[in-house]
């Protein structure tokens, strides 16, 4: 009775075979999750909404929401490895929304607008206190492009671990991951830091008024015993004008990132 059932030999490919079509399913959902996230975020972003008109509505309630929990409490799979992946450019992506908000809306228009306004005679003087009280400004600017520096190269330092498996602490498969987001992110801060370059090389009362600040400097320099200053300080403070100087407006901000 035994010798009446026969069975087809396993075949050796047969588990491939189950696991590549189960991948393809994956992978032809992953493609459509993605195309629908993409279509409802174009959505979203062409949808009209209610401009605000002060004589019908004299208060104006932002309720924008915002995200409460942290990152480390948002990413959590069952890789802790990919959880480590994720959280790291999840990061550095927050980091440079956060300066593209800040260099778009501060320091892109501050450089813009500078020297607006009523024109007003040079013999005055207004135009060196107007840059006096700018130094300020160059000094933010200053701190601001060198997070931007550091931030910039963090993230191609992490992208060149993610894409060279043999330099990474971990084994992981990366060929599949693109890292869209994060490319995109780096690409808005290298703009903003080509913009402040264009700023400042567009706004012609700001290097003339720059120019005219440093002849003063100068002239306190070799004159100090006209004024009623502290001597060192003013060498300091002469040097740091100096490196504001090299650092921002001789306009190679762009190229300094390019060159690390």
């Amino acid at each position: 009775m035994e010798n009446q059932w026969e069975f087809d030999k396993f075949h050796e490919d047969s588990y491939e075979l189950a696991k590549n079509a189960e991948i393809k399913k994956y992978k032809n959902f992953l493609q459509t999750y993605s195309k629908n996230l993409y279509d409802l975020e174009e959505n979203l972003h062409k949808f009209p909404y209610n401009q605000f008109n002060f004589d019908l509505d004299p208060i104006n309630l932002e309720s924008t929401p915002y995200e409460q929990g942290s990152l480390l409490q948002l990413i959590k799979t069952d890789n802790k490895v990919l959880n480590k992946i994720v959280t790291v450019f999840a990061a550095l992506c927050s980091e440079i929304d956060f300066l593209v908000h800040e260099g778009e809306n501060k320091y892109a228009y501050g450089l813009l607008l500078y020297g607006e306004g009523p024109e007003i005679s040079k013999e005055s003087g207004h135009n060196l206190n107007l840059m006096a009280k700018f130094v300020a400004f160059f000094q933010e600017l200053s701190c601001f492009v060198n997070r931007c520096y550091e931030v910039v190269k963090s993230t191609l330092q992490q992208l060149n671990i993610a894409f060279s498996p043999q330099k990474a602490p971990y084994k992981i498969d990366t060929t599949e991951m693109h890292f869209k987001s994060v490319f995109i992110a780096l690409g808005n801060l290298l703009r903003i830091l080509l913009t402040i370059d264009l700023a400042i090389d567009y706004n012609p009362h700001l290097k003339e008024d720059w120019n005219a600040y440093k002849r003063m400097v100068k002239n306190v320099h070799h004159n100090p015993n006209k004024f009623d200053i502290d001597i060192k300080k003013f060498y300091r403070f002469e040097k740091h004008l100096i490196e504001l100087e090299g650092k921002l407006l001789d306009g190679y901000v762009f190229q300094v990132i390019i060159a690390l």
